[in-house]
């Protein structure tokens, strides 16, 4: 395994696992600490993979806040609930 991918991957849990911790922190209901771990995983990835593609840092930003607000619509959307928490 090249260890970039493996750099990625250790990077993308650490932003799971950062949002999974601040929403328990935040006192999140446990039905959506999950999905909130989720969404802060792919923020997090959609910003690596921006900033290995040469985008700079207010670029990655914007593209991995920008899918993390998607995410958490379509999130919202599925399970059907009328809160923006994630």
């Amino acid at each position: 395994m090249n260890s970039t991918v493996f750099e990625m991957i250790i990077r993308v849990f650490g932003a799971f696992l950062s949002i999974y911790s601040f929403a328990v922190l935040l006192q999140v209901p446990r039905r959506f600490v999950l999905q909130a771990g989720i969404v802060g995983a792919i923020g997090g990835f959609v910003y690596l993979l921006a900033i290995h593609f040469g985008r700079g840092d207010m670029m990655a930003s914007l593209y991995s806040a920008v899918a993390a607000a998607v995410v958490s619509h379509i999130l919202r959307e599925f399970i059907r609930h009328r809160l923006r928490c994630f």
